[in-house]
Order: C-alpha cells, then structure tokens, then sequence
C-alpha cells in the first residue's frame, strides 16, 4: 500500500512515492493510488525517495493530475527532475526540485517571531526558519510574494532559495546591514517625527501599488478561510455574521502586508525595507491599519510585553507613534478627522482579531474565550450592521 497523509486543515493530501515505479509495479500502483485519492481536491505527490519512474508511472501522474484539481510535485532529485522535464510534465504541473539541507548548529540568532528564527549563515547571507509545524508552501509564498513586491517598487530584502532544516522549511536571504525601525525608535526618540514620516509613507506605497490580478491572494478570501475555522468557538448563525462583514468589505487591489509593524521595517542607509512578507495580499487600505492599530495602540495598553518583544519599542513610544502616524496618514491634526479614522482602524481590528480566535493554539482557552465574550459576542455580531457600514464606507 502506498504512504500518503492528510492535512485536513489544509485540506491537501501528500502521496509518497518511492523506489522504482516501473511497467512492473504499476498497475498495482495505479489501482492503490487512484483509490486513495479518490475525493482529494489538493494533492501533493512526493518524490524525494523515487528512485525511476518509468513511462507506465507517468501516466499514473497524469490520470491523478486529471483526478484532482490542484496537483503538485515536490522534492524531485536531478535525475527525477529531468524525466519529469523532458516528457514536458513541468509544463503540466507545478514541480519543485529537492530543497538543499542545511544546518544552523553553531550560527547566530538575529531574529525570533511568532513563527520562525532568523539565522546568520555567513557574511552576506542570512535563513528564516519556519517553525516545524508549518508547510513548505508557507515559505514558497513568502519567497513568491517578496519577488512580486519588488516589482510593485515595495523595497524587501534579495531572496536566493528555498531550503529544508530538520523538519523545518525556510529561506535564504541577504543580509541586510540594518536595524529595525523599532530600535530606531527607541534609540532615537528626537527623531520620532522622521521615523513617523518614513513609516506612513512606506505604507502608503504600498497602498498606491496596483498588482495584476492573481499576484496575490485576495485579502477577503484568506480572511473567509479563516472564518470557516470559528465553528468550533461560534453558533453557525455566528459565523455568518463574521462572513457577512468580510463580505463587507471593499474590493480595493492595494497590496496588504498584513502584520506592518515597526519590528518589520528593516533601515539601511537611512531607506526603509520591509521584510516577513508571508501574509501579503491584495484588498482595502483598513485591513493593514487594523493591523498597524493592533500593534502600536491596543497592544501598548492591554499586551505591553509584546510590544518590546515584537517591535522593539516601549509602550509609551509605540502610542506616540500611534499618535503621530494618524496625524500623518490622515493629513491633519484636525480631532475631529483623527477621531473618525481611529475608530474605523479599531473597528477593523475588532474584526481581525475575531478571525484569530480560530488559530488559537491549544492551551489558551480563556484567552480565546475572551476574544469570543469580548470581541465577538460582545461588539462584532450586535453591531454588525453599524461596523459594516463604517469598514464598507
């Protein structure tokens, strides 16, 4: 019987294929195959222990690429690799080669986040290493993503490949001769009007970029995603209350980062570079600015210790950031003006750390019940028409 395992929150189903595929074994192959792939939409075929796949195991391939909608190929060797791109199967599905392993034993830590660890490899190179219980594809995108911004004019960092460590994924970047603005900030607090400045206007070219459709994903989809994970905190009629608000949303093609903060802004000579592009998407302006709310108002007052911990800064520093950064995103210290588009970015923040409930791990059920009393069932479902109309605006 072939190995295969199911990710069902993902919903991709991995098929191992190993050793020799040949006229021989095929048929067996096929039958084994195609029954456990029988109702999988997302399927990936690993190929790191094929060792020869003749003709007949090819069209194995080609009938399961046929069985199921999105079918990839991954961890193919040189020589697997060759086949597959000589009969043109690179043409027909998506392949990756085998990622180069590497060791980090003995290198200096830069960076800790919430999901991974950067390392200094060398003089000029550096790896992000994801933590081992996120899939390879976490670090494609990011990869994916960071290249696409760089040609929207969004400075990110050089990516050079995509490697395995242990269990974990990660990516090999430049190493940038930088401190975060964070740090910057709170080195530097005279020049917090410079660095407010540098911040507001590094988020609004990325709010002016237009990407072709399908650069990235759509904001309002990732978040619908996230939405189907609420089932197991929210009553049905809940959820589609959550749904009917993202839906709410406009259908704005700005690029969204997603987690724009100062510990995310790399300065170099004096020019801003902005890394951990894994979240980016494309949808309205007040996504980001919930999220820039998030970090730099309503963490100083309720998550302190996060704050230095993420971003490098002191509460007190990361709400005068806050305050400053509506004056210059908005244009004016009119209060009034100020006033409004705060409370739009705290709305939106309502509505993004409602969708984090679903992605709470294990362990911290009073925090997520909190999110689910508070947030949702407190402010998001009996003001629904309210915030609808105030994020659609």
């Amino acid at each position: 019987m072939l190995k295969y395992k199911l990710d069902e929150a993902a919903g991709i189903l991995t098929l191992f294929l190993e050793g020799r595929v040949d006229s021989i074994n095929s048929p067996e192959i096929e039958k084994d195959a195609l029954e456990i792939c029988a109702n999988s939409k997302n399927l990936v075929i690993d190929v790191e222990k094929l060792e020869y796949i003749s003709s007949s195991g090819l069209r194995i391939i080609l009938k399961l690429g046929k069985l199921c909608a999105n079918t990839s190929i991954v961890n193919a060797s040189s020589e697997v690799y060759e086949i597959l791109d000589a009969t043109g199967f690179t043409d027909i599905f998506k392949v990756r080669r085998a990622l180069q392993e590497i060791s980090v034993e003995g290198c200096q830590v830069i960076g800790r986040g919430g999901n991974s660890t950067v390392y200094r490899l060398d003089e000029e190179t550096i790896v992000k290493i994801y933590d081992p219980r996120y899939p390879v594809t976490v670090a494609e995108d990011e990869q994916k993503y960071a290249r696409a911004a760089t040609v929207y004019g969004i400075p990110t960092p050089l990516s050079f490949r995509l490697v395995k460590c242990g269990e974990s994924f990660g990516i090999v970047f430049e190493l940038i001769n930088a401190k975060s603005l964070g740090r910057l900030i709170l080195e530097h607090p005279e020049n917090l009007d410079e660095y407010t400045s540098m911040y507001t206007k590094l988020l609004k070219t990325l709010h002016s970029a237009r990407p072709d459709e399908g650069t990235f994903n759509k904001a309002k989809d990732v978040m619908l995603k996230k939405a189907d994970l609420l089932d197991k905190w929210l009553e049905p009629a809940e959820v589609d209350v959550v749904r009917d608000v993202i839906r709410a949303l406009p259908d704005d093609n700005c690029i969204i980062h997603g987690d724009f903060h100062p510990g995310n802004i790399m300065v170099q000579a004096g020019e801003p570079i902005l890394i951990d592009m894994a979240e980016v998407s494309t949808g309205a302006p007040i996504i980001d600015l919930a999220a820039v709310y998030r970090d730099i108002c309503s963490a100083p007052l309720n998550s302190p210790d996060t704050v230095q911990h993420n971003q490098g800064l002191t509460p007190e520093l990361a709400l005068a950031l806050w305050k400053k950064f509506c004056q210059n995103y908005c244009g004016t210290d009119d209060s009034e003006t100020i006033a409004k588009f705060e409370k739009k970015c705290s709305i939106g923040y309502v509505l993004s750390a409602a969708l984090c409930l679903g992605i709470i791990p294990p362990g911290a059920e009073k925090h997520a019940s909190g999110i689910r009393d508070k947030l949702i069932r407190g402010i998001l479902i009996p003001q629904a028409e309210m915030i609808k109309m105030v994020l659609g605006g």
